[in-house]
């Protein structure tokens, strides 16, 4: 892939994310082109020719201090010394390690940024990241002290400190913590790098890691959507639900695109089972027939379309912001050309592209959607242990005489992740406390958004296995009590690759937890909506 010559998607950020180092290191994912490279040495010179120096207007960040220091007057010959404090004075967050893919996801944003040509950085700084993502040289960023405000400031400055070398950097490399300029060095590059006049505020600048996070949670949380369609298939027909209510006709007369799809995707799993009829529903406790009549079912089965179709739209929803993010300039001042001739004038400009609002309101609505998919993947799994919302199925889903608590303290945890979700989903891109002395007097809190999101989709899959879990269980039920009936083709796919996933059992105090931890797994590939696939010839939208 070539920085700054084609637009980014989310899949390309997550490929070069969670690109695997080769033993010989030739796992390079990132070049710079030629064109690249001279549009960015062309700028940087005009800029160097017509704004660094004493007789400049002022120009923020380039002939000024920072933040409230505006007014300051910076000397051009000190930018050195200069690029050096203000990482040493952005170094100041806190808490665990982002994980590694979000800093790459993080530093390829940056560079493709940079190689916009509105930063006016030397060609030799998008080189750098460029070349320490190549190299597998991840910088140790803590997840929290960034408001989103003038971007992800300290974040981003500890990707600016490992840059250079800085002998308190700490990068990873090969599988182990190092100094940046030790692990520079055992990467064939050079150890230390400095940053001339404005470059540092342009590496630093922008809400960069807040779209990383979300570019990568997004990516997921789709996945994790096409997951709950299947668990909720499955669900339904271990509780011989109506199919009705998936009808075509019903969904078009509603029609948004998200209820939609989700409803395509329960008649296609479910399409030639013999579990979701009247003869089936009239199964009942203790195994016998009832004559009574169910004529539809519970809100978490039937209105299901209803509430994943609003998840999926906010998904798609925040997935075009993203998009847009990816392929911006958010440095503060921008530089523009004001012609192409070779003596072109520089336009340096202020303004607020780092600023990220978008990106911050796009993540509390994803927080607020992924929590509904998991609070209703939770009544889903609850109908399944109580055999009176179950239509006959055994008490927790358990099998023998011997009193067993079953599936019912797996339940319990579902619950448990629930109850953080709702605390988690609450918004905090409306939550704005002023920094900077006031200069910075309305922030975005992108970064915490983008961690809640995160957050949340981490607890949702956890439900959502949970909920996989009680489903293939009862299922198992379902063919000691109704011998003859079978699934759908879709359904029965998935529920043999779910037994793929879960190896038997060494002894019956084996604890559940391997399981839970199994199918969490398996819901972070996609080989269960494959399986699905496959054995349709359809696509789980």
């Amino acid at each position: 892939m070539e920085v700054g010559t084609q637009d980014l998607t989310i899949r390309d950020v997550v490929q070069v994310a969670r690109a695997e180092a080769s033993p010989q290191n030739s796992g390079s994912v990132l070049t710079m082109g030629r064109s690249t490279y001279e549009a960015l040495d062309r700028t940087r010179a005009l800029l160097v020719a017509q704004w660094l120096h004493n007789d400049s207007p002022p120009a923020y960040g380039v002939t000024t201090g920072l933040g409230a220091l505006q007014s300051r007057r910076a000397n051009p010959a000190d930018s050195a010394e200069s690029q050096l404090q203000i990482i040493s004075d952005h170094c100041v967050g806190i808490g665990a390690a982002l994980s590694a893919d979000v800093v790459r996801a993080a530093m390829l944003l940056r560079a493709h940024s940079l190689a916009t040509n509105h930063s006016g950085v030397r060609p030799c700084v998008v080189e750098r990241l460029v070349d320490l993502l190549n190299a597998h040289i991840t910088p140790v960023v803590p997840e929290q002290g960034s408001v989103g405000a003038s971007g992800d400031l300290a974040p981003q400055a500890y990707i600016a400190a490992a840059m250079i070398g800085h002998p308190e950097s700490r990068v990873m490399y090969q599988g182990a913590v190092l100094p940046a300029d030790e692990a520079l060095s055992r990467a064939g590059l050079a150890a230390s790098f400095h940053f001339e006049a404005k470059e540092t505020l342009s590496l630093i600048n922008g809400s960069t890691v807040s779209a990383a996070l979300a570019a990568i949670t997004l990516d997921e949380a789709a996945l994790a959507m096409r997951h709950a369609d299947v668990a909720l298939a499955v669900t339904l027909e271990a509780v011989r639900g109506h199919l009705g209510a998936f009808d075509e006709r019903i969904h078009n007369s509603r029609p948004h695109r998200g209820q939609i799809a989700s409803a395509a995707n329960v008649r296609m799993i479910t399409e030639g089972t013999s579990l979701c009829t009247p003869e089936a529903r009239r199964f009942s406790l203790g195994g016998k027939a009832t004559s009574s009549c169910r004529v539809q079912d519970a809100y978490s089965l039937r209105c299901a379309p209803q509430v994943h179709g609003p998840v999926r739209e906010a998904i798609e929803y925040a997935t075009g912001i993203i998009n847009v993010e990816l392929n911006s300039a958010t440095d503060n001042p921008l530089v523009f050309l004001t012609d192409d001739t070779p003596n072109s004038g520089v336009d340096v400009l202020s303004g607020g592209n780092f600023h990220g609002q978008y990106l911050a309101q796009a993540m509390d609505l994803l927080s607020m959607a992924l929590t509904d998919a998991a609070s209703i993947s939770e009544r889903r799994v609850a109908r399944l242990l109580d055999p009176m919302t179950s239509y006959g199925l055994p008490t927790n889903l358990t099998v023998g005489s011997a009193p067993r608590a079953g599936l019912s303290i797996a339940h319990s945890t579902a619950s448990a992740v629930v109850a953080e979700c709702r605390t988690l989903c609450g918004s905090a891109s409306a939550d704005s406390i002023p920094t900077k002395n006031n200069q910075e007097d309305h922030i975005s809190n992108s970064m915490w958004c983008a961690r809640k999101a995160s957050m949340i989709l981490r607890n949702l899959r956890c439900v959502l296995a949970i909920e996989m879990l009680a489903g293939a269980q009862a299922h198992i039920c379902l063919r000691e009590l109704m011998s003859g009936r079978k699934s759908g083709r879709g359904t029965e796919a998935a529920l043999n690759a779910i037994e793929r996933f879960l190896e038997p059992r060494a002894s019956a105090s084996s604890l559940l937890h391997g399981d839970i931890a199994k199918m969490v797994v398996g819901l972070m590939s996609d080989r269960i909506v494959r399986s699905v696939e496959e054995r349709t010839a359809s696509v789980v939208l």
